[in-house]
């Protein structure tokens, strides 16, 4: 096989028949906004309202040319163009000639261009303008009908900017000998989980064909097979003998195996087609007590199932929920995905949710997964809409999702199918008997049905939110998740202000402080997103903390709360364990930079503060606090109930735990508490630590647990302290300096 690249120009149109005057340089995989914008010199579209100059792109045909290059190929081969994804309805001509057409960003094609050929030859791509659903206003609705990303068409923390071009690798390749077309390997694991019963079909181009099929253990190879192919359609079955298994991040080895099929002329390769395999088990299951409540009858309205069992063994799943790294989604990389995903991994996560208003990732995000251990909730493009039984939005539906799951049901990393975010609240309308999701349901079991798929999240039983530190009534996520008795946790948050380095790429330096309503603050989310100015809680902020002097101050001060906001509600999520099985924070990484967000990792690829504090609070074993309150007053008693917990399949001995409450450096309470022994993926409870607060300066105390046979467990948490006397105006941002 000969591969080549394609140089592409970009221009737009006022219709699909008709060339554009201007062509600019394109880079591909990207975004045709990128393009004219870079070719005419656009300011950066985060900064202040920039983005609002790119929107008039999405109404407008946009048209790809490329030449293909002669000399590619031998005498009698067949030339091919591969593509991987083309947002979003597009046809593909070679000179004047319509070779393909779709409507979809995530199905790959293969073309035979072969006839169409003539030597001095032209590769077109036209899109069509962004889909919209007639008669809906200008915010996310308008994609009710189709398979993009919901959040490219606004957010509460996402503008309104919504990609069109290819976003995926496009190249041409020469066959001289026949090309496999596809390849498909399905196993089934023994009882023990130690034998891999396969199945291993493919299909070629041109019959009659020697082939050979390996299966490798790193270089060693374990199983191989040659053959010939009587027509196109070829089969290998087999067993794998003592198979090692694949395990989440932190629960066991990710043990993959390369599987190759080649075609042969003369014993040598000609073609070939390889891909990394893991064999695992994933299923969902019932929490412990859960078919006793109710106990009665239908059993099915008890909770739905939503406990992960890998390999056999329960998991308690730590992790997020991943969006978009990058709102123009082309530009992402497999550096990008592998900075990320080993944050993820370093931060004790195990598992990603991957919402359903963004984007199927690309194939090394999974690949990625597959190496770190990060199992992936893979949702489909549905999110907060009603998705109705329209004819044309099913069968683009239908092609769409077939190829999803045939893309990634091989990943060792998939563990969970989901049709998408939001789809049973009252701002979305479906039902189980929605055409859609009736739809993704049959295909999943068709296509892949060893993979748990469930219809949406959340459903009953399991929760989505809260998203800020303290409620419009006052509640703290303290009383919040303390009272809480979820299933699963899926989507929770706190905000904070990005750091100052963000706040000046996108704003001008005379509206960071303070920050106001009716500014870069508001079209970047700070203000007005979800409600009022809670993203940038300032008015929370001066009440906890007093009047701020500098926009550091509140950026401080907002990590702060972010900080011991995650902790607090990652933690609990863990003490309710059982019941509970899972703790996904709202969200991971931001699509584009912001004013202020739930992400603990920003814009720019860096972790916030409160990305150490998750990392801290989802190690497998830990001594946890389980605090009332953070605004803590003078004469009331400080009061936390002392917790060991256990996600790990490890017994641990008895610990010995200290705990002390300090203020201004001096120990101002202590207690010490032997924890006795803990079984694997068990928690317990111990004593109640209570101080009485005496006067002290206003600002910052500290409560720490600390471990002394394992100080690698030992854990700490901030609260505010305030005197009785000082007032308001006397209480300033000194205090974060303690």
């Amino acid at each position: 096989m000969q591969k080549t690249t394609i140089r592409f120009s970009v221009g737009f149109s006022d219709s699909i028949d008709t060339m554009p005057d201007e062509m600019v340089p394109a880079e591909v995989p990207g975004a045709v906004q990128l393009d004219w914008a870079a070719a005419h010199n656009y300011l950066p579209y985060y900064y202040g309202e920039n983005w609002q100059q790119y929107l008039w792109m999405e109404d407008v045909y946009w048209h790809y040319r490329g030449k293909i290059e002669t000399g590619i190929s031998a005498p009698g081969a067949q030339i091919f163009l591969h593509g991987l994804g083309i947002d979003y309805h597009y046809r593909i001509r070679v000179n004047q000639t319509v070779v393909y057409e779709y409507e979809g960003m995530f199905r790959p094609f293969d073309v035979n261009i072969t006839e169409y050929l003539t030597g001095d030859d032209e590769l077109y791509i036209d899109l069509y303008p962004v889909p919209k659903k007639p008669g809906m206003p200008q915010d996310r609705s308008q994609v009710s009908n189709c398979c993009k990303a919901a959040v490219s068409y606004g957010w509460d923390w996402h503008p309104r900017l919504i990609p069109l071009g290819i976003w995926d690798d496009i190249w041409i390749a020469s066959y001289p000998e026949g090309r496999i077309a596809d390849s498909d390997f399905e196993y089934s694991l023994s009882d023990d989980l130690k034998k891999a019963d396969f199945n291993f079909d493919f299909t070629v181009t041109e019959p009659d064909k020697s082939w050979r099929f390996t299966v490798c253990d790193g270089q060693q190879i374990i199983f191989q097979k040659q053959g010939e192919i009587s027509g196109t359609h070829g089969n290998v079955k087999g067993t794998l003998e003592q198979v090692e298994l694949w395990w989440p991040n932190e629960f066991g080895e990710q043990k993959l195996y390369s599987v190759k099929i080649e075609l042969l002329k003369d014993g040598l390769p000609v073609e070939v087609k390889e891909k990394k395999i893991g064999f695992k088990t994933a299923e969902l299951v019932m929490y412990q007590g859960g078919w006793d409540i109710p106990n009665r009858m239908p059993k099915s309205r008890s909770h739905p199932p939503i406990t992960m069992k890998v390999n056999g063994r329960e998991i308690f799943c730590k992790g997020s929920n991943w969006v978009i790294p990058k709102i123009f989604y082309g530009k992402i990389t497999a550096d990008d995905y592998r900075e990320l995903l080993q944050y993820a991994k370093d931060a004790h996560f195990n598992l990603l949710r991957i919402w359903g208003g963004g984007i199927v990732n690309k194939e090394s995000f999974y690949e990625l997964c597959d190496e770190l251990g990060i199992m992936v909730w893979q949702e489909f493009p549905l999110a907060c809409n009603n998705y109705e039984n329209d004819a044309h939005y099913l069968e683009v539906l239908e092609n769409e999702s077939t190829a999803i799951i045939k893309k990634l049901r091989s990943h060792p990393c998939l563990s969970l199918w989901c049709g998408g975010n939001e789809l049973f609240n009252a701002w979305s309308g479906m039902t189980e008997q929605s055409y859609a999701l009736r739809l993704l349901d049959k295909n999943c079991y068709l296509y892949d049905p060893k993979t748990p798929y469930i219809m949406t999240s959340p459903l009953d039983g399991m929760a989505h939110g809260g998203y800020v530190f303290r409620e419009p009534d006052g509640r703290e996520v303290y009383q919040v998740f303390n009272s809480s008795h979820a299933t699963a946790y899926t989507e929770f948050g706190c905000p904070s202000i990005s750091d100052l380095e963000i706040l000046r790429l996108i704003m001008p330096e005379k509206e960071l402080f303070p920050p106001k309503a009716d500014s870069a603050w508001t079209s970047h989310h700070g203000f007005d997103a979800f409600y009022s100015n809670c993203w940038a809680m300032t008015d929370l902020l001066e009440d906890y903390f007093g009047k701020a002097n500098s926009i550091q101050d509140l950026i401080t001060q907002s990590n702060i709360l972010q900080s011991e906001g995650l902790k607090a509600i990652f933690e609990e999520a863990r003490r309710q364990h059982p019941v509970c099985s899972m703790a996904l924070n709202w969200n991971f990484c931001e699509t584009w930079p912001t004013a202020a967000g739930n992400h603990i990792i920003t814009w720019d690829k860096r972790p916030k503060p409160a990305y150490t504090a998750v990392k801290d609070s989802l190690r497998p074993i830990l001594a946890s606090a389980r605090n009332q309150k953070f605004l803590w007053k003078e004469a009331e008693t400080f009061a936390a109930e002392l917790w060991m917990l256990n996600d790990s399949f490890n017994c641990i001995d008895s610990s010995t735990i200290i705990a002390t409450l300090e203020a201004d450096g001096h120990v101002i309470g202590k207690l010490k508490w032997e924890s006795g022994d803990l079984d694997a993926q068990t928690n317990h409870i111990g004593p109640v630590f209570q101080v009485p607060l005496p006067k002290l300066r206003d600002g910052l105390i500290t409560l720490r647990l600390v471990v002394m046979e394992h100080p690698e467990w030992s854990s700490e948490y901030r609260f505010m302290y305030r005197s009785l006397k000082e007032s308001n105006q006397n209480r300033k941002t000194r205090l974060l300096n303690q």
